[in-house]
């Protein structure tokens, strides 16, 4: 019989044609947020402590402030502090190894859906999430969140893949990637490929599987792996009760890692607590995950309906397990950030990828009018936010991003699925660039801490502190030690001769009262960037909105 020759769908040429080009632009996009100054409070927070390891060697004890800090586990300090001591301290060795671990996040996410799905549902969802809002700043506003994105889809792919053969290598991988996912948020992770395992097993009627000799070596293996973190924790906390933490002495870093940190935060029971609303993070996707978040609901409730009607016979499960169940822990919580979604992107990402790659080819009017009109709110909304700094730069920056948009519209017309996805990966692109190009690095400027320590870098070397204020910015980008000083030290060390001092402005009647003189060597408007308020961003109300913030030079008279 004569072969058949495969025709290819045009989804896939157009695949084949675009994946290349937009995957180079999305790392791009992604990378240009490298050089934009380390934000306080959280970022420049992690960047502090980072430093400090790296600085004194001590690579068991986590301190800030001169005090001990029990809030997150050691993995992503370890990591950032080796990368300072390779490139010394600075905003690109903060940044670059977060956004490595991303880019093994895009690899895990590739290969996870290839294995699952196909090669074409497989690059759909790396450019899915290549080009997610949320992810992009979470790449220039670094915390945990990109160590955990990688750590969790890798680990659940490498014990998908031991499900299916016996002790095989994958095992070994996936309980070291779970493990270290353990040691950068704590044991709550254990929820995303337990949830997506059990869910599979219970679906599909392989109860056997809960008994397996492998699955329970698997658990022995994260528990030996994440034994540097608990012996971290012991030596630092356990070892000394007479320690003050919270408030409070005699705790335990064991049972803040097992239980306060996050299960102590699910149930508020713990030191650190919040006010959950079961709703938010529905609504927080409907921003995180742009441009893709409509589409992404018109998945789950096709694919629900569907399982509604068939049954999960025969259905994948896992990746719908790995995000429901911490979905739903999340949203059930008590203590709720925006950024906890981003680790459940990757399985968004594959699920929203095979539900279009399941639609077929037909050109769809719906589909492509509800993504242009996302596109244009996210044109206007980065235009919005560019006029409020009235920069010149900034200009330039929305004259860019209407030239972009333009393109990509002539480029990627018409309503077949491939064009609607490009126009909204083109936009998505244009406006994060925007972001980290034009409006980012502007809002900086409001950020005295860095600029301080800039000038302070300039200034003869004195002993130098801060006072009545946190200033990790300032003790990140400093190039000399940073100690916290009150007015009674702050008295004490300037008998010596002069310091120079980070502090507000309203300390200074202050400390003139107690007797010391202080000179002005630079003011700074300072406001908290990473929330940013409408006073904040309306020019006619930021004036009253912003903390004069002084470097000074104080001594005794």
């Amino acid at each position: 019989m004569p072969e058949t020759s495969y025709e290819p769908r045009p989804l896939e040429r157009w695949l084949e044609r675009w994946f290349t080009p937009l995957l180079l632009s999305g790392l791009l996009v992604n990378l240009s947020g490298l050089w934009v100054t380390v934000a306080e409070p959280d970022a420049a927070l992690y960047a502090t402590i980072a430093r400090r390891m790296a600085e004194t060697g001590n690579f068991v004890e986590l301190v800030l402030a001169g005090r001990d800090w029990l809030d997150k586990p050691h993995f992503p300090f370890w990591v950032t502090a080796l990368s300072f001591r390779l490139f010394g301290v600075g905003t690109l060795s903060y940044k670059l190894p977060a956004v490595c671990f991303w880019g093994l996040s895009l690899v895990y996410t590739y290969l996870f859906a290839r294995h699952l799905y196909s090669r074409t549902v497989a690059r759909l969802a790396v450019l899915l999430l290549v080009s997610a809002y949320h992810l992009v700043l979470s790449n220039n506003d670094v915390r945990a969140e990109p160590y955990l994105t990688a750590l969790l889809v890798g680990g659940l792919y490498h014990l998908v893949r031991a499900h299916e053969r016996p002790y095989s290598p994958h095992l070994v991988w996936g309980a070291l990637l779970t493990a270290c996912a353990v040691m950068t948020k704590g044991p709550f992770v254990l929820l995303a490929p337990c949830g997506a395992l059990v869910l599979h097993w219970l679906a599909h009627r392989q109860w056997r599987e809960l008994l397996r000799p492998r699955w329970w070596l698997a658990l022995l293996l994260v528990a030996v792996f994440i034994l540097p973190e608990l012996y971290c924790l012991y030596v630092q906390f356990d070892l000394h009760p007479e320690k003050e933490v919270f408030g409070r002495t005699g705790v335990s870093g064991l049972r803040f890692f097992f239980w306060d940190s996050q299960f102590g935060r699910f149930f508020n029971t713990g030191p650190i607590r919040g006010k959950g609303d079961p709703f938010f993070f529905l609504h927080t996707l409907l921003w995180a995950f742009l441009p893709w978040s409509l589409l992404l609901y018109a998945a789950c409730l096709s694919r629900l309906r569907s399982w509604w009607r068939q049954g999960l016979a025969g259905q994948e499960l896992f990746t719908w397990g790995a995000a429901g169940v911490l979905l739903g822990v999340f949203s059930l919580s008590g203590f709720q950030l925006p950024h906890y979604t981003n680790i459940l992107f990757p399985f968004f990402s594959i699920i929203l990828a095979a539900w279009l790659d399941a639609r077929g080819d037909a050109p769809s009017r719906v589909l492509a009018w509800t993504q242009s009109g996302v596109s244009v709110g996210m044109v206007v909304l980065m235009a919005a936010a560019l006029w409020v700094f009235h920069s010149p730069l900034l200009l330039w920056a929305g004259l860019g991003l209407a030239a972009a948009t333009g393109l990509v519209f002539a480029g990627f017309r018409g309503e077949a699925v491939g064009s609607t996805l490009g126009r909204s990966f083109g936009v998505a692109l244009a406006f994060c660039a925007t972001l980290n190009l034009g409006f980012l690095p502007e809002l900086v400027r409001y950020q005295a801490g860095s600029h301080a320590a800039e000038l302070l870098n300039h200034q003869p070397a004195r002993p130098t502190g801060v006072h009545a204020v946190s200033g990790y910015a300032f003790q990140l980008y400093a190039r000399t030690r940073v100690e916290h000083w009150d007015l009674e030290a702050l008295k004490e060390v300037t008998r010596a001769g002069p310091v120079h001092l980070y502090l507000p402005e309203e300390r200074v009647p202050a400390l003139e009262e107690a007797g010391l003189s202080v000179r002005r060597l630079g003011t700074f408007e300072d406001f908290r960037i990473t929330r940013p308020t409408r006073a904040f961003l309306d020019p006619a109300t930021r004036k009253g909105t912003l903390r004069p913030m002084l470097l000074a030079e104080v001594a005794t008279r």
